[in-house]
């Protein structure tokens, strides 16, 4: 309901194959991980981008995140370890889209 029917979600098989042949197509592979080297808000704009977001136990896997162009953190109070995954995944969408990112 709402925003969900706007945003394309797809199931794969083959999780880094899938996201070699999006980059074939221009797209920008984010991951979203607490220990990311660029914060959201620092996210170089993107036309198409897919959001990578890992498990909420174990985060992503290596070879995902050899796939991505960059890895996203989200700034958080250092006292806080982690933020719930869905949680982050809404942070991370609300900031990419607000500027055109």
């Amino acid at each position: 309901s709402g925003a969900l029917d706007l945003v394309p979600i797809v199931e794969v098989v083959n999780l880094s194959r899938a996201l070699a042949r999006l980059k074939e197509a221009d797209f920008r592979i984010s991951g979203l991980d607490a220990d990311g080297e660029v914060t959201i808000d620092a996210a170089p704009p993107a036309a198409r981008r897919v959001l990578v977001v890992g498990s909420e136990g174990s985060g992503m896997r290596r070879l995902v995140g050899e796939h991505c162009d960059e890895i996203l953190s989200i700034p958080i109070d250092r006292r806080i370890d982690s933020l719930n995954v869905s949680v982050a995944t809404s942070l991370a969408l609300w900031s990419l889209t607000r500027a055109g990112r």
